[in-house]
């Protein structure tokens, strides 16, 4: 099953089901067994909403699942996809619109109270009640230091007026980053970078372009989304410093794919270099 992050909202509210039992898992077959039956796709260009959007859903459904959905790009859909696959893609769709019919007037006449303060957040969120919504986020991150949650802490005090509350929370997130070890979010980063333009804090977005720059060094799609997003903010040094990688990543990708050519049009020589890197001769 593929899934697009402009539905993210509908997956979410299939999510608040999981959260209250596990029988409409099957229904829905993202992940099976705990593990990953399906993937969330994003764009090939794939602007900063859409990809943190991929990020926080992959974030909630490894949460409720104990799987981590794979992110992909358009382009990297499998072409071979069967015409069963799409019947079963269809007929889950039309399954999980069905439980939720059926859910409806449950959810009306059911005494039902949510205690994951991130659902709570969440449904505050679209109510648009933002106090309400960073008192929950706040009780989340009480519950687990996630450096995502100070996004939405300070997208909820933007939301309420209180932008030096929201700075500095992006500010917190960004030290505790780079004193954590392992993955970084790239998102978190992003999130600070339009918080900051936003209200023209110059010289804090352009530490963080350098920040991301010699962080990600040589990742393509962060900085395919540097290039199509922040391209005009960026100091002159940091945009030669953006297209050198960019030059280095696309000779690269030329050269991986030249190698193909050559394995996939000259088999035997692909034999012979494996000869001499093993020492071991193939054929007799």
């Amino acid at each position: 099953m593929l899934i697009q992050p402009k539905k993210m909202f509908l997956l979410l509210l299939s999510l608040t089901s999981c959260f209250t039992g596990t029988i409409f898992a099957a229904e829905i077959n993202l992940v099976k067994n705990h593990v990953a039956n399906s993937a969330i796709i994003i764009p090939d260009k794939a602007i900063v909403p859409e990809t943190f959007a991929a990020e926080e859903l992959q974030y909630h459904i490894q949460k409720a699942s104990g799987a981590k959905l794979p992110i992909c790009k358009e382009k990297d859909i499998p072409v071979n996809i069967t015409d069963e696959q799409i019947d079963q893609q269809i007929l889950q769709q039309k399954q999980q619109e069905a439980v939720q019919k059926w859910l409806q007037p449950l959810k009306a006449s059911a005494d039902i109270e949510i205690i994951d303060p991130q659902v709570n957040a969440y449904d505050y969120r679209m109510q648009q009640k933002y106090e309400e919504a960073l008192f929950e986020y706040k009780k989340a991150l009480m519950e687990k230091n996630d450096l995502l949650l100070y996004v939405q802490i300070a997208r909820m005090q933007d939301k309420i007026g209180n932008v030096d509350e929201g700075k500095r929370s992006l500010r917190k997130a960004l030290i505790l980053q780079k004193r954590l070890s392992g993955y970084r979010y790239p998102m978190l980063y992003f999130a600070a970078i339009d918080f900051f333009i936003k209200y023209k804090d110059r010289d804090l977005y352009r530490g963080l372009f350098d920040d991301v720059l010699a962080t990600f060094k040589g990742n393509k799609v962060i900085m395919d989304i540097a290039d199509n997003n922040y391209r005009d903010n960026m100091t002159k040094t940091q945009r030669a410093n953006l297209d050198e990688q960019l030059a280095l990543i696309a000779e690269q990708e030329a050269q991986t794919e030249s190698e193909k050519q050559s394995v996939q049009n000259n088999p035997l020589s692909a034999l012979d270099k494996l000869d001499t890197l093993t020492g071991n001769s193939l054929v007799e």
